[in-house]
């Protein structure tokens, strides 16, 4: 019974998260309370933020013995990907305007109400794989349980890895209602989370 509840947990962090993205309840909530608007994005990450260390703490309350020991040379290759994947989630997020990406920005006033989404990014790592946080996520749930194999941490990556393609939906959605055809046009030449290397035109 307590896995089933840390499972719908999960599931419920991730369904908010999807649903306090969206771009229509955040013009409902800003349009009610105006003060919203240049406070939202920093809230929603401080929301993210406290609610996923809620969870992560939980998992590890609720791990104890590893289900089976894992070979030596296997976590070798596990802590291969796991580096790889932390490496490119840091370069990720280097990739993007951290001020707008947190929110600070948005609190100060200095840019418009256009937030993460007020320039179409195509440079950097974006020029191979249009999502390359998530593919960096991918990397970094399917090697972790190879350190720590419990049922919590099972769950967590699977969980994850679940919703990883539902939230890069849901993500393109608002990326082709803001940006139209220049996001469609980009759509079509890069992939979303295999990078492709090829030089387009």
């Amino acid at each position: 019974m307590v896995y089933l509840l840390y499972i719908l947990s999960w599931a419920g962090f991730y369904f908010l998260h999807s649903l306090l993205a969206s771009s229509i309840l955040k013009q409902k909530l800003e349009s009610a309370l105006p003060f919203m608007r240049s406070l939202y994005r920093l809230l929603y990450n401080l929301f993210s933020i406290g609610t996923l260390s809620l969870l992560v703490l939980w998992m590890f309350s609720l791990s104890s013995a590893p289900l089976f020991i894992i070979p030596l040379m296997v976590k070798y290759i596990a802590g291969g990907i796991l580096f790889s994947g932390i490496i490119l989630l840091f370069f990720s997020i280097y990739n993007y305007n951290l001020g707008d990406f947190s929110g600070l920005n948005q609190m100060l006033n200095k840019q418009g109400t256009q937030g993460e989404h007020a320039h179409l990014n195509i440079n950097g790592l974006n020029r191979f794989v249009r999502h390359p946080l998530y593919l960096a996520l991918v990397l970094i749930f399917i090697s972790v349980p190879w350190f720590y194999l419990t049922w919590p941490v099972v769950i967590t990556a699977a969980v994850s890895l679940f919703y990883l393609p539902l939230g890069i939906w849901s993500e393109e959605k608002k990326l082709v209602a803001f940006f139209g055809k220049a996001y469609e046009d980009y759509r079509k030449n890069v992939p979303a989370i295999i990078p492709c290397f090829k030089r387009n035109g």
